[in-house]
């Protein structure tokens, strides 16, 4: 019998150790998403990854702090996580800024494996979308968007926005309707409308009022993420840019103000979202 035993503790042993060798990807220097289940493993590079590259180190520890100060309680019974479920939370987390979002979207990442809620994942998300001045509920209702339940939609999104504006800026739609089409992905069409001004189409100026960057983020949210509003999205944009704190308002300045926050983040996205 002890010769049985110790026979099998030998195999178990054997096999032990193959398997750690096979987990150990420390001469690897291609950086890869961590192994989880889903969507993350389809990525070509990991958040954590692109953060090492493109934000610095105080960035990451300011933005973590921010971040794990956080405790939301959330209800099991919920299906998905809405901004305005957490309302005090999710002000909180703008805090990051445009700067902070590669850090938000490597929590997602590594948030989602280790808390195992993937609400959470939603909260934070949320808020990836508020900063961005979109509107998630709207997004979700876009077919090409909500087919895949696997996907992770802060990606998915970015993808699709960058096929959608350039459908719009390409159409023969006047300036103002265009900035109405627009509007809905944020700060995501702001490389193009930049462009335009820079040809000289002075109309698209009115764009940085109309997606509310002359407010805070949770001065935005209040007109986006009001449960009891009937509003529709449109609705809710036509109230914003002639808020309070519009008029006057010199998108120049605030361009120069995020102007590197910007930059990164797009960088960021556009090899974060690559296929």
């Amino acid at each position: 019998m002890n010769r049985i035993f110790s026979a099998m503790l030998a195999v178990l042993l054997i096999i032990s150790l193959i398997g750690c060798g096979g987990r150990d990807n420390s001469d690897d220097k291609t950086p890869s998403v961590p192994s989880r289940p889903g969507y993350w493993s389809e990525l070509k590079v990991s958040a954590d990854a692109l953060c090492n590259k493109y934000v610095s180190a105080d960035t990451k520890v300011r933005v973590s702090g921010i971040i794990n100060d956080i405790n939301p309680i959330i209800e099991p019974s919920l299906s998905d996580f809405y901004y305005e479920y957490r309302r005090t939370e999710s002000d909180s987390l703008t805090a990051i800024g445009i700067e902070g979002l590669p850090v938000l979207l490597s929590f997602c990442e590594r948030e989602t494996a280790s808390k195992g809620d993937p609400l959470y994942r939603s909260l934070l998300s949320g808020v990836f979308f508020a900063i961005c001045r979109t509107d998630i509920k709207e997004i979700e209702t876009t077919e090409e968007l909500s087919s895949d339940e696997d996907g992770e939609l802060t990606v998915k999104f970015y993808r699709y926005a960058e096929k959608r504006i350039a459908e719009i800026m390409a159409s023969d739609k006047s300036t103002a309707e265009k900035i109405s089409e627009l509007r809905h992905f944020g700060i995501l069409s702001i490389p193009e409308v930049r462009a335009e001004i820079d040809k000289g189409n002075k109309g698209f100026e009115a764009y940085f009022t109309a997606i509310g960057v002359h407010l805070s983020v949770p001065e935005f949210m209040n007109f986006m993420a009001d449960p009891n509003s009937e509003e529709t999205t449109d609705q809710r944009y036509d109230k914003i840019k002639v808020s309070e704190g519009s008029e006057g308002f010199d998108y120049k300045i605030w361009l120069g103000e995020n102007e590197k926050a910007l930059d990164t983040f797009f960088k960021f996205m556009n090899e974060y979202s690559a296929e």
